[in-house]
């Protein structure tokens, strides 16, 4: 049920078929446009933007190497830095939609 100040609307999700091995059916909502990573002017920074949910409540920012089966890292909102794996930093508010994290080793990619 999602409710405004003019009118409140339903949505019945309906499973379109069974997911997994185990034969388990669910419904699911569409997926959010992947976000895009993009480097920063200076060396070793990324800009990342993603696509707001009017449900949010804050977002966390995890990177890794791409193409690794390695940990995500938390990157801490209020220093903009990525952070050691295993700790979590602050996270972004709900009506932000973008981040820039720097010191980040200029010569491996991120996913």
């Amino acid at each position: 049920t999602f409710a405004d100040d003019k009118e409140t609307r339903l949505a019945r999700l309906i499973a379109r078929g069974c997911h997994g091995s185990n034969g388990y059916c669910a419904a699911r909502l569409p997926g959010l446009p992947a976000p895009q990573i993009a480097g920063g002017v200076e060396g070793g920074a990324l800009i990342i933007t993603w696509s707001p949910v009017v449900l949010a409540t804050g977002y966390s920012v995890e990177l890794r190497p791409a193409g690794v089966q390695a940990q995500w890292c938390c990157m801490d909102a209020s220093e903009g830095r990525l952070l050691n794996c295993g700790e979590e930093g602050l996270r972004f508010g709900k009506d932000c939609s973008s981040c820039k994290v720097s010191g980040l080793p200029s010569n491996v990619v991120f996913e």
